[in-house]
């Protein structure tokens, strides 16, 4: 915030990562940029790709429940998220608004803003401050540690067989899994020189769908099967088993109608989403391929 009101733009960030190619005067807008000012793609394949960036305000929320077993005192957890989003909040308003961050910059705010900075030193010490505290801490230690986890007991443990996590042998292979992950998304963060495409891409197939489509299915599915229930049916905790009535198709209806309204509204939900990620992955190939596509100057030459 103090960088952009005293020194000047890094350009070549911005053209080496964007379709933007050419040094202009800064342009500021109440709405939608012009196409010529459209880092990633143009008109409504634009826009789209916008909607696409905004799914990671929330992505990953369904880990909430993860973190929640995870706490000493689970009903703390509200506490801690209406803080932290206000924080969030205030933060943003003031780094967008009040000092004109994007103000500043204009049509060269790209996403990882702290590489248009000027001089260097700043630029550098921004960078390694990201690394430090975000990719380091956060990253690193939470998603880690909770998201490693779960991906970990209930794919590999509980599908591939492998040891009980809380065993030495599980440990060990826990952690070697989580190295292999970073390893592999560096490489593939590194490999694409438009975090723009990719990370739109990434939220319109993954980080939508797994925040907002399929937690919707899935609750379909678990409020039928808990409405289907006849009496007498239930699992057996002494003996480890369950005894169901009927099963089939017949079940499934009767489920869903016993919370019919419920069950419908979340089917629509579900296919929203799944209309949001087609739309998205659509905005975010068109965006990639007026990126890299012929003529483009991002795409390496046979030299």
């Amino acid at each position: 915030m103090i960088a952009c009101s005293h020194f000047g733009i890094d350009y070549q960030a911005v053209i080496s990562s964007t379709r933007i190619k050419s040094i202009e005067a800064i342009k500021t807008f109440a709405g939608p940029p012009l196409d010529q000012y459209q880092q990633q793609a143009t008109g409504f394949t634009g826009q789209f790709n916008g909607v696409d960036q905004l799914v990671y305000s929330y992505g990953g929320a369904i880990l909430f429940v993860a973190f929640l077993a995870e706490m000493r005192h689970p009903w703390d957890f509200w506490k801690g998220l209406l803080v932290a989003q206000i924080f969030i909040c205030l933060v943003y308003i003031f780094f967008g608004a009040f000092k004109k961050v994007y103000g500043h910059y204009g049509q060269y705010s790209i996403s990882n803003i702290n590489n248009v900075v000027q001089p260097k030193g700043i630029q550098l010490a921004g960078n390694i401050l990201s690394l430090v505290l975000i990719f380091a801490n956060t990253s690193s230690v939470l998603y880690f540690n909770i998201g490693m986890k779960t991906v970990y007991q209930e794919v590999f443990q509980e599908i591939l067989h492998f040891p009980v996590i809380t065993t030495k042998k599980g440990r060990i292979l826990w952690l070697v899994l989580g190295c292999a992950y970073w390893i592999v998304a560096f490489l593939v963060a590194a490999a694409v020189p438009n975090l723009n495409g990719i990370s739109s891409l990434v939220g319109a197939l993954l980080i939508l769908n797994f925040t907002y489509t399929f937690p919707a299915f899935l609750y379909i599915g678990f409020r039928c099967q808990m409405d289907a229930a006849l009496p007498g049916e239930g699992f057996d905790p002494t003996t480890r088993t369950t005894t169901r009535h009927d099963n089939g198709w017949k079940r499934w209806v009767r489920g869903f109608k016993k919370n019919w309204h419920i069950n419908i509204l979340s089917v629509l939900y579900f296919l929203a989403g799944l209309a949001c990620s087609g739309m998205g992955s659509w905005a975010a190939i068109e965006g990639l391929i007026e990126i890299f596509g012929p003529g483009d100057s991002s795409v390496l030459s046979s030299d």
